[in-house]
């Protein structure tokens, strides 16, 4: 018998740049991301609308494969 691969199990990275950063880490980790997130914001006030997301790594619209990890940079 002969077993074809589809590839990697790979996900589009959504835009969650401007979303406040816990429901961007939420978003990114249902897609099954691990998610490392870079800020000097205290974690209790990732809720915040001003707290942020500036950018990911890698960026909205690019394929990573699930449960490889996406940087989040938060800013105020």
């Amino acid at each position: 018998s002969l077993l074809i691969s589809r590839g990697p199990d790979l996900v589009q990275i959504p835009d969650v740049e401007g979303d406040n950063i816990a429901e961007a880490k939420a978003e990114l980790e249902a897609l099954g991301f691990d998610v490392d997130v870079q800020s000097l914001i205290p974690e209790e006030d990732w809720a915040n609308k001003l707290a942020v997301v500036k950018e990911t790594t890698p960026g909205p619209g690019e394929f990573a494969k699930r449960g490889s990890t996406v940087t989040i940079v938060g800013k105020i």
